[in-house]
């Protein structure tokens, strides 16, 4: 399925104090979490197709047989069904797409670590939002033996993915944070925290596909995360009670893009692009925001990581 709507760029709010762009995001990321093959295209409020929108209701749904107009609250609409004018509408409509962008892509989540990569290599300053401390920044090759016991067995392209754990982690660990940390950010909650510390599970993956990690291996992830946070000064632990700790939702934001790794009610994954500036422009308030209200200072960070390590140490 294509489907074409229009955006705003006036960056004003509507009636009922809602940003519009976002209203359509939300409504939006459902859809394309559960059809592989949906494609969102979107042109702005002012733009030239609009200007020539002529059609008597101004919804349109083209199928390769019929047309259907209708109005807004769906409780009108005209079914087309002679050939000339549903191939006069496609033509409309494929003029209309010329004119637009894509809202947003989405790839598969097993190819994130590539994707983040690739991200990486363009040394734009990147920021993350996350929940719970990610095994992706601190467990090296000897620590792959937790990550494949904590995988199932049915989890897609199981020892590929870890194959792609390995170069990432080298990837990162010899390559780049050495080099590179002042251009990345990492949020991660303090609820997150405590719920890895008492469950055993991370954000990145489902219960689904995951097993919790044994005491053990809890505690050696939160002693690695531990020096992790305490090396770098640009990871931050905020409170955020709002966004829930066992939501496997996390972004990535640039300039340019944000990155959305979400799951929907059946616990499928996928790796949602978006590049429309005025949400971007969105999210990096939001994350400024968060940063500035919500966050620890480093002292209070370990502090609390501290207090985990001993939590999960008393249970043993």
């Amino acid at each position: 399925m294509t489907h074409l709507f229009y955006l705003d760029n006036s960056q004003k709010q509507t009636k009922n104090n809602e940003f519009y762009n976002l209203k359509c995001l939300n409504n939006l990321l459902p859809v394309i979490l559960r059809n592989k093959n949906y494609h969102p295209y979107y042109y702005y409020s002012n733009v030239s197709i609009m200007n020539e929108h002529d059609i008597f209701y101004p919804n349109v749904m083209i199928t390769t047989r019929y047309v259907f107009t209708y109005t807004n609250d769906h409780n009108q609409g005209i079914l087309y069904k002679l050939p000339q004018i549903v191939n006069a509408y496609k033509e409309k409509f494929d003029t209309y797409l010329k004119e637009a962008e894509c809202f947003m892509t989405r790839n598969s989540w097993t190819n994130y670590l590539t994707d983040t990569q690739t991200l990486f290599d363009t040394h734009v300053i990147t920021q993350e939002i996350m929940t719970t401390p990610c095994p992706t920044y601190v467990f090296e090759e000897s620590d792959l033996s937790i990550m494949r016991k904590a995988l199932k067995d049915f989890f897609p392209n199981k020892e590929e993915f870890i194959k792609d754990f390995q170069k990432f982690g080298y990837y990162w660990n010899e390559v780049f944070y050495p080099q590179h940390s002042d251009i990345f950010h990492i949020i991660y909650t303090v609820q997150g925290l405590y719920y890895t510390a008492k469950t055993g599970y991370l954000h990145d993956i489902p219960p689904e596909l995951f097993n919790p990690l044994s005491l053990e291996d809890r505690l050696t992830l939160l002693r690695k995360w531990r020096e992790f946070c305490k090396t770098h000064p640009y990871v931050m632990m905020a409170d955020m009670p709002y966004l829930s700790e066992t939501s496997t939702t996390y972004f990535q934001l640039t300039n340019q893009s944000f990155h959305i790794i979400a799951s929907d009610s059946t616990g499928t994954l996928a790796n949602i692009s978006i590049k429309e500036i005025t949400l971007v422009e969105a999210f990096k308030d939001f994350i400024d925001n968060v940063v500035k209200k919500n966050a620890y200072s480093k002292e209070d960070e370990i502090k609390l990581i501290d207090e985990c390590i001993k939590m999960i140490e008393m249970e043993m």
